[in-house]
């Protein structure tokens, strides 16, 4: 997802936090995604997500490891719901999990 108002670092940086997140469930700490970003030193990881913060693209949770969050990501939250619906044999879920990865991929 191309964002306006970004550096292509800041754009580098949070594509990565999206895919992290999207690969693993949870977010990165902090000296993960420095090695993700190709830099040693975690404040340089502080700098671009304080500029993330501001821009309204993640909240923070200072003090904890995994405490970076995707400001409107919905995906996991809807996802584990149509995984609930699955596994409870409701109603339309399966109609409702395909729907939603074809609006996933990109799809029409």
């Amino acid at each position: 997802m191309l964002l306006q108002n970004l550096t292509p670092r800041q754009q580098e940086v949070y594509d990565l936090l999206l895919f992290y997140i999207r690969q693993h469930g949870y977010p990165p700490t902090m000296k993960e995604l420095a090695g993700l970003i190709g830099v040693r030193s975690v404040n340089a990881v502080a700098e671009h997500l304080k500029a993330l913060e501001r821009k309204g693209l993640i909240n923070q949770v200072r003090g904890a490891a995994r405490g970076i969050t995707i400001v409107g990501n919905k995906e996991p939250v809807l996802a584990v719901q149509l995984l609930n619906a699955l596994l409870n044999h409701e109603p339309g879920a399966r109609a409702r999990a395909e729907e939603f990865v074809r609006l996933y991929e990109g799809g029409q």
